[in-house]
Formats: C-alpha cells, sequence, structure tokens
C-alpha cells in the first residue's frame, strides 16, 4: 500500500493531472493549476482527517483499507470513463487528494508490527517505498504515454485512460497484498 498511496496523488496530481486537463479539457495553466491546487488542499485535509483515524477505529487496517479503496475507484473511474463532466472530475481528483492522505495510518501500521529494535528498519523500508514508488510510477506511466502518437504535443484520451487504469491495478494490488497483513488493534 504505501508503494502505490502517496505514488499516486504523485502520479495524477504532480505528473499527470496538468497535461491531463490541458489536453483533454482544454485548461490553461492557471485553470489547472487552481484544480490541482485543490486536490492538493484535500491532501493535505486528508492527512489531518486520516492521521488520527487509527485511533477512531480501534485499529490501522480498516481505514488504510477504506483509504485505498477510495483512492482505487477514483482511478477506475478516470480510466473507463476518461473525459467526465467537470464537476465529477473535481469531485474524482478531490478523492484522490484526500484518500492519499493516509500514509501516516501505514506508517503507524508498520511501525506496530516490529520490535523497537527494528523500528528505524521498518520506517526506512516504508520511505523507500513511498519514494520508489513515485519514481515507479513515474518511470512506467512515462514509458506508457510515449507509446502513444501526440496532435500538435497533446496526448490523446486513450494514453491518459491507460495510464490511470494501471495505476489503479498497482493500488489494487498493493490493496490485496495488503489484505494479508497482520492488524494491530490500538488499546483502549
Amino acid at each position: 500500500v504505501q508503494l502505490t498511496s502517496y505514488p499516486t496523488y504523485v502520479l495524477v496530481i504532480g505528473l499527470w493531472g496538468g497535461p491531463y486537463l490541458t489536453h483533454i479539457y482544454g485548461y490553461d495553466l492557471q485553470a489547472r493549476g487552481n484544480v490541482l491546487l485543490v486536490a492538493a488542499l484535500t491532501q493535505v485535509l486528508g492527512s489531518f482527517f486520516w492521521g488520527p483515524s487509527d485511533r477512531l477505529f480501534g485499529r490501522y487496517k480498516l481505514p488504510v483499507m477504506i483509504g485505498t479503496t477510495t483512492c482505487f475507484v477514483s482511478l477506475v473511474v478516470l480510466a473507463v470513463f476518461g473525459r467526465l463532466p467537470v464537476p465529477l472530475l473535481l469531485v474524482i481528483l478531490v478523492m484522490i487528494g484526500f484518500s492519499t492522505g493516509m500514509t501516516s495510518v501505514v506508517m503507524s501500521h508498520g511501525r506496530s508490527l516490529v520490535p523497537p529494535h527494528l523500528l528505524g528498519r521498518t520506517i526506512t523500508l516504508l520511505n523507500i517505498g513511498t519514494m520508489g514508488g513515485g519514481f515507479l510510477v513515474q518511470f512506467v506511466s512515462g514509458s506508457i504515454i510515449n507509446l502513444f502518437p501526440t496532435a500538435d504535443g497533446a496526448y490523446p484520451l486513450e494514453a491518459y485512460r491507460l495510464v490511470f487504469g494501471l495505476q489503479a491495478g498497482l493500488v489494487l494490488i498493493g490493496f490485496l497484498i495488503y489484505l494479508g497483513s497482520k492488524d494491530s488493534y490500538l488499546r483502549r
């Protein structure tokens, strides 16, 4: 999950969101910046929500599964429908931003599963997943999207749909692997 959650934010909001808004919706730099700013702010707000959510649910796994499912569904909508009505597009981008704020819960969950003497290594591994996942999705998506011919420098809708669909597949794989992890319950 750590390999896919924040990297999804990087992929959609940081890398391909701007070109997607320009190529598919005709947004100029300012308009796409405004839309992506809203999505970025919801990621920050999501961090404030998800941070204490483990205490709200009394465990780590459930909030991570909710956030991951939200992220997955949002990517599937982008991949399947491609060009959405603008209000729905905004909702989807907000959902991606908000749902990917749950990486702190993944870190807490990882921390809860190891003895104190392995804590540094565990947090380092999870951070490598975050940064390595960001590198991975940028490299793979760039390689894939460049397989499509451009028209006046713009990628076609099918290119973006494939990139969002492949990211949805990666999120699903991360989710399925995460299902097998041991859940840690918080003491109340």
